[in-house]
């Protein structure tokens, strides 16, 4: 993904985090009023069980539009990571492969040396 693309991207997926956050925020103060009515003996206002649902559907997309977001951000440190050792891997083989076998052996999780 070109930079330009990958820059576009990240700001829509943060305009809309920001967009749902912000329609989080205010169906959450709708909830807190109906809960502060029905505390004073009225009941809760017409709708308050479909705010609460709304709420919860809510919180639901802007964790996915997070978790998008997210893998973004770590689909290019993967591609900038990528680069960076097949430069190394040109410019000093042997200290890369020994690096890489110490990497293997201190994640193995089989035990197997």
């Amino acid at each position: 993904m070109d930079p330009a693309t990958f820059a576009a991207e990240v700001r829509r997926l943060t305009q809309q985090i920001s967009d749902s956050v912000s329609i989080e925020h205010r169906l959450q103060q709708e909830i807190d009023q109906g809960l502060a009515l029905a505390a004073t003996g009225r009941g809760f206002p017409p709708g308050h069980g479909d705010a609460q649902w709304l709420l919860s559907r809510r919180k639901e997309d802007t964790q996915k539009l997070r978790n998008a977001c997210d893998r973004m951000v770590q689909r290019r440190q993967q591609a900038v990571n990528e680069r960076l050792l097949e430069l190394l891997r040109r410019r000093v083989p042997k200290d890369v492969a020994a690096c890489e076998i110490l990497v293997r052996l201190e994640f193995d999780v089989d035990g197997a040396q």
